[in-house]
């Protein structure tokens, strides 16, 4: 497992929804040298976490079909769901927002009740995918930083098309030299651009599954949540407990953690580097 744990990375919100000065530099600071910060914030509602996630500088919202007027989802077991998220089903290694035109750069979650049993996350962060990928074979990370290197076809849902076709990098590069990730697992619906794009696609696979030291495992608890500069991550399957279903808030947005608590308060990671 990874030298770092979710209690190590956890962070005491004390009079939510007010994120006090020294609570939003630790997060900001598990988000540099992390990826990503769990926190606790007992008795925080709906509009208690909305104002929390604003207060460390998410608020470009990637809104979706899915999302209410704050860009918030409800994530909960929908009976006839077409989406695995929607599901008690287990979600395989992805970044959020991978499909889309727009890059999705950071996510959080905030868990009202969880699940019966299971139900935990994985966490991987992609500058240590990157960098053990290129360990490996430095054209395997030349074929996933290809404008074209994965092609999510069109969304048609009754005929009528929710997005477009999209092709896009696995890896690039930020105007500031911050790395950017889309990745996913999905196995139908995808077209990888050649066999070299395959074959690091396969390689990245292998990696996420046997690199265990780099990975940080979490199942979050009532009040508990996690931001993250859109990490990979997977989910195990979970049941429910029907008197009291699984619920998450979860909101996508367009910048960093901390990308717009101004520049007194912000920490970059790329001031711990990229290999991560």
């Amino acid at each position: 497992m990874s030298a770092l744990s979710a209690s190590d990375l956890l962070v005491e919100i004390a009079a939510p929804p007010v994120v006090s000065a020294e609570e939003r530099a630790a997060i900001l600071d598990n988000c540099a040298r992390a990826g990503l910060s769990f926190y606790r914030a007992a008795g925080a509602d709906r509009a208690d976490v909305a104002q929390i996630w604003r207060a460390l500088g998410m608020r470009s919202a990637d809104r979706t079909p899915e999302s209410d007027d704050d860009g918030i989802c409800r994530i909960a077991v929908v009976e006839g769901a077409r989406y695995i998220p929607y599901t008690a089903a287990a979600l395989s290694w992805h970044t959020d927002g991978y499909y889309g035109v727009r890059a999705v750069r950071s996510f959080a979650m905030h868990c009202v009740r969880p699940a019966a049993r299971g139900g935990e996350n994985g966490y991987f962060r992609p500058e240590t995918l990157y960098r053990l990928l290129e360990d490996e074979s430095p054209t395997h990370v030349e074929a996933l930083s290809r404008d074209d290197a994965m092609t999510i076809p069109a969304n048609i849902d009754d005929e009528r098309e929710v997005r477009a076709e999209t092709s896009a990098p696995v890896f690039s590069f930020d105007g500031d030299g911050r790395l950017h990730t889309r990745w996913t697992e999905r196995g139908r619906n995808i077209r990888w651009r050649d066999a070299e794009a395959e074959a690091a696609r396969d390689a990245c696979r292998r990696i996420l599954r046997e690199a265990d030291e780099h990975r940080i495992d979490a199942r979050l608890n009532a009040d508990e949540g996690v931001v993250c500069n859109n990490v990979v991550h997977c989910r195990t399957a979970f049941e429910d407990d029907p008197a009291a279903p699984r619920l998450l808030y979860r909101g996508r947005y367009y910048e960093r953690v901390g990308e717009r608590v101004g520049a007194a308060m912000q920490v970059r990671d790329t001031d711990y580097g990229l290999p991560g």
